[in-house]
């Protein structure tokens, strides 16, 4: 389902998000040493606010943000039904991308498939930068760069291929050929018509990039990273194991599914920020050795 349909009960209490996400967040909370209720979490790009409401209902003290307020008021009827403001979980970032909180709000900043459609990744990681507090994580799942099939026009290699015409004359092509995500089921649109809109959602709404560039821009904020292999790889890990002799380990399998498989994650750690030196504060405001603050 899309964020322009309605959550429902029925989809909502068939969701769970990703095991390896949920690892990453208690192995944070775990380094913190607190308790769920205390342990702060921002799903960045949260759409109607599913995983927002399913980390509130395991107690963790989670909210989301967007820059496109609308889908919010399709998970309000959840939201309301467990006892939770939508106001109060879900908010809009300015519009340079700024979120509503202070510097050092969260332990853990996370994103499901929002990382495609971010086109300023170093203002992003900036932001997340600023949220983290000293020692925070965070863990992001999104398609790589390489992915085989291109997840929202269901078109293969078309993103491999620069924002140009070639890239418009290949979604031509899948087009005739009835490959496509058919956003005009109930209307008759022509070819030229199709196209230009799937083109232009490409070159506008999606932004793939190569590991090492978001390695370059998230370093630049104080963030470390690691690209981590999500996918359980199903019947494809399996004929690899039968017919390679490649198990889960193998780093050929690890390479191609980090590069070209369904999903990938990142997982990030904000690095040791520069904090003032004490002795440069105001009087009032240092702490005398040995004593308690009252």
């Amino acid at each position: 389902m899309s964020n322009n349909d309605r959550l429902t009960r029925a989809e909502y209490d068939a969701y769970r998000p990703h095991a390896i996400m949920v690892d990453h967040i208690e192995q944070c909370r775990s380094a913190f040493g607190v308790a769920r209720r205390d342990f702060r979490i921002v799903d960045w790009g949260c759409g109607r606010g599913k995983l927002v409401l399913w980390l509130r209902e395991q107690g963790y003290d989670a909210v989301g943000v967007d820059l496109d307020p609308r889908p919010f008021a399709n998970g309000a009827d959840l939201f309301h039904a467990g006892g939770y403001r939508v106001d109060e979980c879900l908010h809009v970032l300015d519009a340079s991308g700024r979120a509503p909180f202070p510097d050092s709000s969260f332990h853990f900043v996370t994103s499901w498939q929002t990382l495609e459609h971010v086109r300023d990744l170093h203002a992003v990681a900036a932001e997340w930068s600023r949220l983290t507090m000293d020692r925070g994580r965070g863990f992001h799942i999104f398609p790589p760069h390489r992915r085989i099939v291109e997840g929202h026009l269901f078109m293969p290699l078309v993103h491999w291929l620069p924002k140009n015409a070639a890239r418009r004359w290949l979604i031509g092509g899948f087009v005739l050929l009835g490959i496509e995500p058919d956003w005009w089921p109930r209307a008759r649109v022509g070819w030229r018509k199709k196209v230009r809109g799937y083109y232009r959602y490409s070159i506008d709404e999606t932004f793939y990039r190569a590991p090492e560039v978001v390695r370059g821009c998230l370093a630049g904020s104080g963030l470390g990273m690691e690209f981590v292999d999500v996918e359980d790889g199903g019947r494809g890990r399996a004929l690899a194991r039968r017919w390679l002799g490649a198990g889960a380990s193998s780093s050929v399998i690890r390479f191609w599914y980090l590069n070209h498989g369904r999903n990938v994650g990142l997982a990030t750690t904000l690095h040791r920020r520069h904090l003032p030196d004490p002795a440069l504060a105001p009087l009032d405001q240092r702490r005398v050795p040995g004593r308690e603050d009252e």
